[in-house]
């Protein structure tokens, strides 16, 4: 064996790669890290959303089945990853709302997968089935409210990084809630016609 790896295979060496392991795992499921991780999530797969029913591109249904697909496998493996690391209540708190948020915007999504290939006949039926399990300002304010208990436990535990995430994440959720009810239904169903014309 090669005696640059003999020597990697000490003891010290070993007791310093567990250390250094453990230290990692560690912060890569910190509460604040939960949450960052939440909110870059929201924000990618909402914006997916934004263009799917924006009537004004042409990007392929098919793109977007295969983007946002991307998008909620990546974000389940660090959800996967986080889960058998928390602890902590907070952690634990974090990680059950990133689920649920997650398994919301999936549903959503195994709707639109659904009729990927199908043609603009079949809009006012996508539409209905998605407005049933699907609505964004719903979810926004469920996440909203399980948001703001995580933040009054935050700040009775003293956790200033943890605290000043959440604050900034309402407001993001807050902004995105309204930016969703100014839209209008009609554009939306038309932006919805207008993918599914685009195969």
């Amino acid at each position: 064996m090669n005696k640059f790896f003999l020597k990697l295979r000490t003891p010290m060496f070993l007791a310093a790669l567990l250390i250094l392991s453990t230290a990692y795992n560690t912060r890569a499921v910190t509460s604040t890290t939960i949450i960052k991780n939440l909110g870059a999530f929201i924000h990618k797969i909402e914006q997916q959303f934004v263009g799917f029913f924006d009537r004004r591109n042409d990007v392929s249904y098919q793109s977007y089945v295969n983007s946002m697909g991307s998008i909620l496998n990546t974000y389940q493996t660090q959800l996967n990853v986080a889960t058998r690391s928390a602890t902590d209540t907070l952690q634990q708190e974090a990680q059950k709302i990133a689920q649920d948020t997650y398994h919301q915007f999936n549903l959503a999504f195994d709707v639109i997968k659904d009729y990927n290939g199908k043609s603009k006949d079949y809009a006012t039926d996508l539409a209905s089935k998605f407005k049933r399990v699907f609505d964004f300002d719903r979810t926004f304010n469920n996440v909203k409210s399980k948001l703001q208990s995580l933040l009054t436990k935050a700040e009775e535990q003293q956790d200033s990084n943890l605290t000043e995430i959440i604050k900034r994440f309402i407001a993001y959720i807050n902004r995105k809630r309204n930016e969703w009810n100014r839209k209008k239904q009609l554009d939306l169903f038309t932006g919805l016609c207008r993918r599914m014309k685009q195969r």
